[in-house]
């Protein structure tokens, strides 16, 4: 299960389909949409605009789409990123995320698979144990800089059900 939250790059309506973060997201007939910033009851694709601020929650198809289950307008909040590791560069302090490449630094706040608190190098570690994968989930808190997936500023590993 994938999600993400944040300001859409693109939106095709008739192809049923609207970029986050460079990951095409396909929005079919089964996928709940609803409208949470303005409760517009007749909201759908083509009414969203360049700027507004979209939670999905789907699942990630073989061709490196994801699946809308949920589709939502809301007011901006923070940029979350849920999914399965691609690869990561300890070197960097970077980690690639359903082809989102993220960026970490020691000022991020780390989290093993146990929920506990741990350094930079304590998580890479793991995920060197873990390997490609394992769910991942990155959070850019709202801020006013205006830059959009800069340093992650939590980021987890996710305990597996």
């Amino acid at each position: 299960r994938q999600r993400q939250m944040c300001i859409r790059d693109s939106v095709n309506p008739t192809e049923g389909t609207l970029s986050l973060l460079g990951i095409e997201i396909r929005v079919t007939g089964s996928t709940r949409v609803r409208d949470q910033r303005d409760s517009d009851p007749d909201f759908d694709l083509s009414k969203i605009l360049q700027g507004d601020f979209l939670k999905v929650r789907g699942y990630q198809n073989g061709d490196r789409t994801v699946l809308a289950s949920e589709l939502e307008r809301d007011v901006a909040d923070d940029v979350i990123l849920q999914g399965n590791l691609d690869d990561f560069d300890r070197d960097a302090g970077t980690l690639t995320v359903i082809d989102i490449l993220v960026h970490t630094d020691d000022d991020a706040e780390f989290e093993d698979d146990d929920g506990q608190e741990v350094t930079q190098d304590e998580f890479f570690d793991r995920l060197a144990e873990l390997g490609a994968g394992v769910v991942i989930k990155v959070k850019d808190e709202e801020d006013t800089d205006n830059v959009q997936n800069d340093f992650a500023d939590e980021v987890e590993i996710e305990h597996p059900d």
